[in-house]
């Protein structure tokens, strides 16, 4: 149910940059629900939340790299707002392998990819 409402809201977006600062909520949303899983010792579903994160996580790339292949910028807002937020992942995903190594090579792929779009940005 969680994930047809985020889908429909998506849908309800409209701008490549839009999209993008939608999607790193919705990326963040599943590392934090992914540490609480861990925590819990519930891996399989910690798994899954990782993938969903690393779809999201993804998807900003592909939105940024179609605004910006079409000639536009970055609104300043979403700019500063998404360098905020992909900082904070940053954080996040440094710590956690250190706390749930079970996960790290998972946690540190998804490092890998926010450290790309923070340089797109």
């Amino acid at each position: 149910m969680k994930n047809l409402k985020e889908n429909i809201r998506g849908l309800l977006i409209f701008g490549m940059p839009q999209k993008a600062r939608y999607s790193a909520l919705l990326a963040t949303k599943r590392v934090v629900e992914a540490e609480k899983l861990m925590f819990e010792g519930k891996e399989d579903l910690a798994t899954k939340s990782l993938g969903l994160a690393e779809i999201k996580l993804n998807m900003i790339g592909s939105n940024f790299g179609k605004h910006l292949s079409s000639g536009k910028t970055i609104p300043d807002d979403i700019s500063v707002e998404m360098v905020g937020n992909l900082n904070n992942l940053e954080i996040f995903l440094t710590w956690l392998p250190t706390k749930y190594p079970l996960h790290k090579e998972k946690l540190d792929k998804l490092l890998g990819i926010v450290k790309s779009l923070q340089e797109k940005i």
